[in-house]
């Protein structure tokens, strides 16, 4: 189960509306629910209508931010997950891991791997092989002497 923290409405440079929203991982132990300190965030987005004509359907929650409704401290059907994945750089350091939202009735690693693929990596499994088929990016290393 998951929080819904904080939201914050954007536009992108096409001209979609969409929100950052920060969500906690929610524990149940026993009778009681806990906000544990797993943090991280998704973006949501409007209805958007791709250049080939095929239609990107808006995320409910999203529609809920997007007419008022009070989202923020709501509960959400969830998790946090974390996934081991292949080399990929972000802002010039080697990441080999990705955490990212999945909502009830998601499929992580087809969320995930679309995602990734974007950067050149791709979702391992616990024995290191690849979850799907995908050219990856030939890194160039360089020997220091």
């Amino acid at each position: 189960m998951l929080k819904v923290i904080n939201i914050q409405r954007k536009v992108n440079k096409n001209g979609v509306e969409y929100a950052v929203v920060r969500f906690n991982q929610i524990t149940q132990f026993g009778d009681k629910t806990v906000l544990s300190n797993r943090s991280t965030t998704r973006n949501l987005q409007d209805e958007s209508i791709l250049p080939d004509g095929s239609i990107i359907k808006a995320d409910p929650l999203f529609t809920a931010i997007k007419t008022g409704e009070q989202v923020v401290g709501t509960f959400v059907d969830g998790e946090i997950k974390t996934v081991n994945t292949t080399e990929y750089i972000l802002n010039d350091r080697s990441i080999k891991s990705y955490t990212g939202v999945v909502f009830g009735g998601e499929n992580y690693l087809t969320l995930f791997n679309r995602h990734l693929r974007k950067m050149g990596a791709i979702v391992v499994n616990e024995h290191g092989e690849l979850t799907e088929e995908i050219e990856l990016p030939v890194r160039q290393h360089q020997e220091v002497n």
